[in-house]
């Protein structure tokens, strides 16, 4: 009787998990990007950034993100670079009050802060 009990709990919890992913997963809409411009930490607003300098082998970006509407500046910081986003592509992205969700091409999440916002 214990192994029945623990069997519907362990196919319970797999449930649930997965309706839980799949809300969550839901929450991110079709967005496009409208501009990918590489810079440096002189080109982004500083309201959005500190005074310590970027190390040598981390690279700036500030990426347009059309949005439900919206138009989204968002700055990045990535050793790797954004070289699977390109202008015009579509993504899925997520607003989280001043942070932008957008998922990878690979399903990796990244989080950039948004540093403005306008409507279309």
């Amino acid at each position: 009787m214990k192994t029945l009990w623990l069997t519907l709990l362990l196919i319970s919890c797999v449930v649930c998990s997965s309706l839980t992913s799949g809300a969550q997963d839901s929450d991110f809409q079709t967005g496009k990007i409208l501009s990918v411009e590489k810079g440096s930490p002189s080109t982004t607003s500083s309201a959005h950034r500190t005074d310590a300098p970027l190390p040598s082998n981390v690279t700036e970006y500030s990426l347009a993100i059309q949005l439900n509407g919206r138009v989204y500046t968002c700055r990045a910081q990535t050793h790797s670079g954004l070289s699977d986003w390109t202008q015009g592509q579509e993504i899925q992205a997520k607003v989280e009050g001043k942070v932008m969700s957008i998922k990878r091409p690979h399903g990796e999440v990244e989080r950039f802060p948004i540093t403005a916002s306008k409507n279309d």
